[in-house]
C-alpha cells in the first residue's frame, strides 16, 4: 500500500507521488534520469494470472524526487476486460 509522502518510480514510465501538499511538476532532463541506477527485479514468481517480485535499488541512488526507496515489492494481477458472469 502506498502512503503519503512516498514516491514510487518504475523505470522512466511511471512516477506515482502522494504528497502532503499539492506541488507543481518540474521538468527533469532525461539524461539525468538515464544516469540513475534504477531497480533490479529479484525473487520473481509467476503463478496463474499473478506476478510478484522484489525490486532492489541499484548503487548510488539519485534521490531526484526525494529519498529513493531501497527495496520495493511488486505485485501484478492480470485481468481481462470481460469478467465471468456468475449469476
Amino acid at each position: 500500500m502506498l502512503q503519503k509522502g512516498k514516491v514510487l518510480l518504475l523505470g522512466h514510465l511511471v512516477a506515482l507521488v502522494f504528497l502532503h501538499e499539492p506541488t507543481l511538476a518540474a521538468w527533469v532532463d532525461p539524461a539525468v534520469l538515464d544516469a540513475c541506477p534504477g531497480y533490479t527485479a529479484t525473487n520473481i514468481n509467476q503463478k496463474g494470472s499473478e506476478l510478484s517480485a522484489e525490486l532492489l535499488l541499484g548503487p548510488s541512488p539519485c534521490n531526484l524526487f526525494g529519498a529513493d526507496v531501497k527495496t520495493l515489492s511488486l505485485r501484478v494481477i492480470y485481468e481481462t476486460s470481460t469478467l465471468p458472469d456468475f449469476s
